[in-house]
């Protein structure tokens, strides 16, 4: 710029460059200085959006965006959102001298407390290159004797009791062993454990 030289703008909003340039006016030349900033064109600044949304894809960010208004773009979360909004953000430094690339940040999010609870610090910015992918729910499976058995999805993510798993499967049918009844975990390593209801 004339009287101050380059200035540095990456990351910086229209305002604090704005600021910038009035303060280094100020401090050597203008007396009150007053500066606008405005963005003639925006490049192009895509962002996948992943997961539980209604119209996942490739979306143009158009200026600064926050992370409610990149899921109102992909047509909001769908029936099946798990607890967790993952923001994984591109590495900021330049590769080593062994060409080693700074690792990938992943930024966790409760679904809960952002929409539910409003804590709009969780409302974050959302960059280029950023990946948003809203995490499934996971699913219980309820067997044998219920009214409805099948999948049941556990939505947002929260666990549900015994007897909460058999009221999504409509209840036990007249011929059912109540006490009988089993839970069956698969583990990590592939293992099953068999658990008696009276034990859970």
């Amino acid at each position: 710029l004339p009287l101050i030289g380059p200035v540095q703008v990456s990351g910086m909003t229209t305002q604090e460059l704005a600021t910038e340039v009035e303060e280094s006016l100020r401090a050597n030349y203008i007396r009150d200085p007053h500066v606008t900033v405005l963005i003639r064109e925006y490049a192009s600044q895509p962002v996948p959006i992943l997961g539980a949304v209604n119209a996942p894809g490739i979306y143009q960010m158009k200026g600064q965006k926050r992370l409610l208004e990149m899921l109102s773009m992909a047509q909001g979360l769908n029936e099946e959102p798990g607890s967790t909004i993952q923001v994984i953000r591109a590495p900021s430094g330049s590769p080593s001298e062994d060409g080693t690339v700074p690792p990938s940040e992943s930024i966790s999010i409760s679904i809960e407390e952002l929409l539910e609870q409003g804590k709009t610090e969780l409302n974050i910015p959302i960059y280029a290159g950023d990946v948003i992918n809203v995490l499934q729910a996971g699913s219980v499976f309820v067997v044998g004797e219920a009214l409805a058995p099948g999948q049941k999805v556990l939505r947002n993510g929260r666990n549900v009791t015994v007897t909460q798993a058999v009221a999504l499967a409509g209840g036990f049918t007249l011929d059912a062993r109540r006490d009988e009844s089993l839970i069956i975990r698969v583990h990590l390593d592939g293992s099953r454990e068999e658990i008696p209801v009276g034990d859970a």
